[in-house]
């Protein structure tokens, strides 16, 4: 029988990490709700609330608000933008395991 284990206190994906002036910002696991914030935020950003496109990258990064208000707006789209892709085409973590084998790991 073969079995996909996964975690919810370990991803099988590296963390997302962008740097605004020396400081480094992580995200280490995307959850449902947080994808959902940014999703009810960005249709905003997209009829032009640039409050809502700061709100968006403050969900998802947890940038503070004074940092993000200094941002150039085409840097925040370019942020959004990365994340986004990032999302949706993630690096899966490479350990010794997964270096010996092929697929995911399966129990026995």
């Amino acid at each position: 029988m073969s079995k996909f284990i996964i975690s919810t206190k370990k991803s099988l994906y590296k963390p997302i990490e962008i740097e605004v002036d020396g400081k480094s910002y992580v995200i280490k696991t995307i959850s449902p709700g947080m994808l959902e914030g940014a999703k009810k935020h960005e249709k905003l950003s997209l009829k032009g609330d640039v409050k809502a496109l700061i709100e968006q990258l403050r969900i998802l990064t947890g940038i503070e608000k004074e940092t993000a208000m200094k941002l150039d707006i085409r840097d925040i789209t370019d942020l959004l933008s990365f994340i986004k892709d990032k999302i949706f085409t993630p690096e899966k973590i490479e350990d010794e395991e997964e270096k010996n084998e092929s697929g995911p790991a399966e129990a026995k």
